[in-house]
């Protein structure tokens, strides 16, 4: 023995659902931009690591003569502010 069909909770609470219905909407709405916004950061930030990527691949890296050159180089100038810094 169910209710009749004047007592059905579609019945009894229209003005209700509709309520609830135009609630659910404006919070799927106001969430919407929040989504794209952060599936933009994502997209973003996977482009900038990808160009950092190709940016340290594409870097001309000295060879072994080279970074001999420049070890020794350093060696100098830290020698010469070691002996600067022992005047002061």
């Amino acid at each position: 023995m169910g209710l009749p069909e004047q007592y059905s909770p579609g019945a009894i609470f229209p003005q209700e659902k509709a309520e609830i219905a135009a609630i659910r909407q404006e919070e799927k709405r106001a969430a919407e931009p929040k989504r794209v916004s952060k599936r933009a950061r994502l997209v973003w930030s996977a482009k900038k690591r990808l160009a950092l990527n190709d940016i340290r691949s594409a870097a001309v890296q000295p060879a072994a003569k080279d970074k001999d050159a420049i070890a020794a180089a350093l060696a100098r100038v830290k020698e010469k502010q070691a002996r600067l810094h022992s005047l002061l």
